[in-house]
């Protein structure tokens, strides 16, 4: 199954961000994609083709 990944400008938005508070999160939103690509009935099934699904964070700050 392929499994296409739609960034929609509302997360852009969001991951900018957040990439300026968390150092990981250009790696740990590629993990993701891959742990999802690899089983994608990961998180909750909300019907139409669509899940729920929270990402982890390595919670890797910046110094301030």
């Amino acid at each position: 199954m392929k499994i296409n990944f739609v960034v929609t400008s509302k997360f852009d938005k969001s991951y900018k961000t957040l990439k300026k508070k968390y150092a990981s999160i250009t790696s740990d939103v590629t993990q993701f994609k891959k742990d999802f690509s690899a089983n994608h009935l990961l998180g909750d099934d909300l019907g139409g083709g669509y899940r729920k699904v929270r990402m982890a964070i390595q919670r890797q700050y910046f110094s301030s």
